[in-house]
This record gives structure tokens, C-alpha cells and sequence, in this order.
């Protein structure tokens, strides 16, 4: 038991009240920066008994972030190897610090930047995708934590890039559970939440279900295979803009950069209407993704 977990008292009887940054940096030395978000920074910390031991240090505010203690209820009880894994939890003066398992690797926002690369002859840097295997692999990791969320009865709301970690041994995992919420099987959510464009059609108009998540991966299957976040037309101002979304669904283009046409089936029907949709257990048994196997070497591309 660490020695935060010693003293875990209530704030959802998940929080610790002490003294967040004397109680942190007690036990935890400050490696580096990791980034910061609308509500609060992370760091890198390693245990200062225990060298090989690295964390992701959160630090939010409450007054910023009312929803915190939420994710922090939620991680406390989700226990999946898709899921960022919470080790630890502090709360003093309004700041809430979580300790994370910590994903060396990246954002998948940063795993598509570095397939942008300059080639000669191009006035731009161009977009190479990642093999299809690997794309492959990343939306079937990433759908199965979707179940096991959603057969809990959690809603993430909010995957995105940004929100998806890359750890060693190339597994993907859900991170920031700030939007997510419990939802009752049957009953819609209400709440307008997510990130633009990943947020489903559905959920402006406050009747929407756990499948919103599904769209989202939808979108994030086409940003992995064009480098590019795709609008649904009738979301951008302009013609010319309108245009430029529907080149990211055209066949043809998809055939030509090497990804092929069955991932883009896919992702079509990932951000259909919601009735039309796959849950997250359909979709794990599209025929496309049902051809990887455990490794990635076992895949036919198609």
C-alpha cells in the first residue's frame, strides 16, 4: 500500500485530505512536465524509494474542474487494461492530485503528428499513415475497453486524440475520464458535452446513449488513416469546405494512400445515425476488424 493510500479518507470516500503538493513531493520526485489541459497540468513523477516506478502526477482544481471528483470515483472502480489506471488520490484547499499510471509513449494527437514527414519535391509535409495493422490494432484495443465501459453502464464522452495514451508493448488506453458519467441501460443522457468534431450529431440535441462513444471512434479512424479530423459538411461554414470533407470519405483516395476500402466502410458505419450504428460489441465484429488476431503479424490487410 502506498502511502497516500494509507490515509484515503472521504471526498467520495476516494480523496485524501491532506496536503496535495507537501504529501506529492514527499514521496514523488519531479521529472518532467507532461502537458497542461483546460482544468490543470500533468507530470512526470517517479517514487523517490523506488526508482523503476514512474507516474503521471495530475493536478486540477476544484473551483475549474467540478467534475473531478467524478473521474476520480470512476477510476477508483474501472479496472481494465484499456483504462489509464488511477494509483493513487489527494485533496486539499480545493486541489484534487491523482497519481496515473503513466503512458510513455504519447498521445495518439502526437502518434499521427510524427506520420506527418517532409518529402522531396512536396511544399508540404505530407501525411503517411501508420500501417493498417496497426491502425487495425488501436481500434480494436480502443472498442474493447468501449465494452467493458459500456457493459458497466460508463459513457467516456469525450474520446478524442488527445484522450488516448500510448503505453509500452504498443497498447492504447483511454485517459480523462472528466466527462464520463453512468448512464441507466434504456434511458438517454442529457447533458451537452465532448469535443468538437468527435461529438456525435446526437448530442447537441440532448437524447443520446453510450453510442456517442462509437461515433467518436468513428472520427478518430479517420484521423489515424488521413491525418485529419473530419466535419460532418452541414458543421463548416463554407463550400469549399464542405468539399474538402467529403475528399476524406471518397474511396478513392483511401485506396490510393494504402489503407484500402474496408476501413472506410467501417468508419462510415461508425458515424452513422445512432439507430443504424454499431454498439461497441457489433463493431468488434466487423468482418475487417475480426481479421486481426492477438499479434499484429497474424492480419490479412485488405
Amino acid at each position: 500500500m502506498s502511502p497516500v493510500q494509507k490515509n484515503v479518507a472521504t471526498l467520495s470516500s476516494t480523496l485524501s485530505p491532506v496536503s496535495p503538493v507537501s504529501s506529492v513531493l514527499e514521496y514523488y520526485e519531479v521529472i518532467k512536465d507532461l502537458g497542461h489541459g483546460h482544468f490543470g497540468q500533468v507530470k512526470e513523477v517517479k517514487q523517490k524509494d523506488r526508482r523503476s516506478k514512474h507516474f503521471a502526477w495530475k493536478q486540477v482544481s476544484l473551483e475549474k474542474d467540478p467534475h473531478c471528483e467524478n473521474e476520480v470515483q470512476l477510476l477508483s472502480e474501472l479496472k481494465h487494461e484499456g483504462v489509464v489506471q488511477m494509483m493513487d488520490a489527494y485533496c486539499q484547499g480545493g486541489v484534487v492530485d491523482i497519481l496515473l499510471e503513466l503512458c510513455s509513449k504519447g498521445t495518439m494527437s502526437q502518434y499521427v503528428q510524427k506520420h506527418f514527414e517532409s518529402l522531396p519535391g512536396a511544399s508540404k509535409k505530407v501525411y503517411l499513415p501508420p500501417d493498417v495493422v496497426d491502425i487495425k490494432m488501436a481500434m480494436r484495443q480502443l472498442l474493447k475497453t468501449l465494452k467493458y465501459l459500456h457493459e458497466n453502464h460508463v459513457a467516456h464522452r469525450d474520446v478524442k486524440p488527445d484522450n488516448v495514451l500510448l503505453a509500452s508493448g504498443h497498447r492504447w488506453k483511454l485517459a480523462d475520464f472528466n466527462l464520463a458519467t453512468r448512464f441507466t441501460p434504456g434511458d438517454y443522457m442529457v447533458d451537452h458535452v465532448g469535443t468538437r468534431p468527435f461529438t456525435a450529431p446526437e448530442v447537441p440535441q440532448h437524447r443520446y446513449t453510450e453510442k456517442c462513444d462509437i461515433y467518436s471512434m468513428g472520427i478518430l479512424l479517420i484521423n489515424l488513416a488521413t491525418g485529419k479530423h473530419y466535419w460532418r459538411p452541414e458543421d463548416v461554414e463554407t463550400t469549399e469546405d464542405q468539399t474538402h470533407m467529403e475528399e476524406l470519405l471518397c474511396e478513392k483516395n483511401w485506396v490510393e494512400s494504402g489503407i484500402g476500402p474496408r476501413p472506410l466502410h467501417f468508419a462510415k458505419k461508425l458515424i452513422s445515425l445512432e439507430c443504424e450504428r454499431y454498439d461497441a460489441e457489433g463493431a468488434l465484429q466487423n468482418p475487417w476488424l475480426m481479421k486481426c488476431g492477438a499479434q499484429a503479424g497474424c492480419c490479412t490487410i485488405s
